[in-house]
């Protein structure tokens, strides 16, 4: 499992040839938390995946934050340790002034 994992975040989420490769790894990380039995070895790699909160791609970025909304409802676990809350508020600045403060990961970063 643990090797799997750091695969997916070390190789796949940091693979700059390709947007919905990072895209797929956040989703993939997303897709394990739904087992209870993964959030033990999850929960020290997540923050690994916490800078793609700045992709220059929004299907990137838009992951992150759906994962993150996913990670505030695991008890035990916090969003903001996986994307520190800075991070957050410089990202919603930086959606506002891209000109869409209205777009997808602007209006799922005030759902968290």
């Amino acid at each position: 499992y643990t090797s799997m994992n750091k695969v997916i975040i070390t190789k796949h989420a940091s693979d700059a040839t390709s947007s919905n490769v990072r895209a797929s790894a956040v989703v993939a990380m997303q897709t394990l938390l739904e087992e209870e039995k993964t959030h033990a070895v999850l929960r020290p790699l997540l923050p690994s995946l916490g800078n793609l909160i700045h992709d220059k791609t929004d299907k990137v970025r838009l992951a992150v934050v759906k994962l993150l909304l996913h990670v505030k409802k695991i008890r035990g676990m916090k969003y903001y340790h996986v994307v520190p809350a800075h991070h957050l508020l410089v990202r919603l600045e930086d959606e506002g002034n891209r000109g869409n403060p209205t777009g997808p990961v602007s209006v799922a970063l005030t759902d968290l």
